[in-house]
């Protein structure tokens, strides 16, 4: 396979009214293109993959991903549970049908993307004491399980070509991986293929999954509980907010009787908000893990044709935060908290774009050059829109 795909179906063109942070965009704004692809992060698969997932996955691992969901709530880590692999293989599933990939190649690296999380493990110790950097070797660990599950259970059109485009999207996901930076290096020398990329998808929307979804509410109770709020008070707002986003027309009286109770705790504001983020982050540093994906609501992967980039753009409600926390939470405090929490996340999704890039034009693309736009929809006709160059091999910290 080469090039880009003939032709690609416009599903949605949206037009930026308002562009804040200029001085991170200089070619306009990635929207403009008329041809613009956006793909919606669901957790639907191929029908294929589905079935062996049910049938001969899940029950393998079902009782270890419920384990691994309890071990990183308490470790004070967000979601890695069904819905955030199915939705990494959801992205894989769509970039590897925009780009053109074979059918089965796409089905297994599909398949290692729903599995991708498989490998996190205390090993004996209390998952209170853990950081995310002790779990660091859980996609070495992932990538040998699922092969040997795999070995057992393939179907027939199943090959060692296929194993590995599956055991690869698993090994190469995580931000520190050495075993990425090892993959590239391996392959210097040589042209680049669309095989070579086909397993770096799932990485590039691993990196990009950052809704609502993948927040504990155990984790916002902590964050109440630094500011005088008792988890019950807590739940109640996520619970209004949880209402106010999935009502339909026909729910009119729900959706009300959630706005109301959201409009009262917006009211009772608790001071100046840089006070209480600076309380917060003395209690957890990382607390911008938690309130930056809380207020987004929705999330699209782009493709830009005209340029041969990748994006993301995120539906984002920040009274959501304000409405948990009592405070006021502004367009300006979730974007600055956004490049806080997620900067070197999207510089690594910027690296899977420039090899994507580089095979789409046929030429070694530049480093230097931005990769990944992401944009956020704050409603109102604000949007704001930021580029990340990549993360390169060779900028990679081992």
């Amino acid at each position: 396979m080469s090039g880009a795909p003939e032709s690609i179906g416009v599903l949605e063109r949206k037009e930026v009214t308002t562009r804040c942070a200029p001085e991170d965009n200089d070619g306009g704004s990635f929207l403009n293109d008329p041809d613009l692809v956006q793909m919606p992060l669901t957790e639907r698969l191929p029908d294929a993959v589905q079935k062996l997932q049910i049938s001969e996955m899940r029950p393998r691992f079902s009782a270890r991903k419920c384990d691994i969901n309890r071990w990183l709530e308490q470790s004070g880590i967000n979601e890695h549970d069904e819905p955030h692999e199915g939705r990494v293989a959801n992205g894989t599933w769509q970039l590897g049908e925009l780009f053109r990939h074979t059918r089965h190649k796409i089905y297994a690296a599909v398949f290692g993307a729903r599995n991708h999380d498989i490998g996190y493990d205390v090993k004996g110790r209390d998952p209170r004491t853990l950081s995310k950097e002790d779990y660091a070797d859980h996609p070495e660990r992932g990538a040998q399980m699922f092969g040997e599950a795999i070995n057992e259970v393939h179907p027939p059109w199943w090959g060692p070509e296929h194993s590995q485009i599956a055991r690869d999207s698993i090994l190469y996901h995580n931000n520190g991986s050495r075993s990425y930076v090892q993959y590239w290096k391996d392959r210097e020398g040589r042209l680049m293929t669309w095989d070579d990329i086909l397993p770096m998808y799932t990485r590039l929307v691993d990196k990009v999954d950052n809704t609502y979804e993948r927040v504990y509410p155990s984790h916002m109770e902590e964050l109440g509980r630094v500011l005088g709020l008792s988890p019950e008070t807590i739940r109640t707002q996520m619970h209004a907010n949880m209402e106010l986003l999935l009502s339909s027309p026909e729910d009119a009286a729900r959706f009300a009787l959630a706005a109301k109770i959201r409009a009262q705790f917006l009211k009772k504001q608790r001071g100046d908000s840089e006070e209480v983020f600076d309380r917060l982050r003395q209690h957890d540093p990382r607390f911008t893990h938690r309130i930056v994906p809380y207020a987004i609501t929705t999330q699209n992967l782009l493709y830009s044709p005209q340029r041969k980039k990748l994006g993301v753009i995120y539906d984002v409600d920040t009274d959501r935060v304000g409405s948990v926390l009592g405070i006021r939470y502004t367009p300006d405090d979730h974007y600055q908290h956004f490049l806080e929490a997620y900067e070197r996340s999207c510089k690594h999704a910027a690296d899977v774009g420039y090899r994507i890039h580089t095979l789409l034009t046929g030429e070694q693309s530049d480093a230097s050059e931005p990769m990944l736009s992401v944009i956020f929809n704050y409603g109102n006709k604000e949007m704001r829109e930021v580029e990340f160059t990549p993360l390169t091999s060779e900028k990679h910290a081992p």
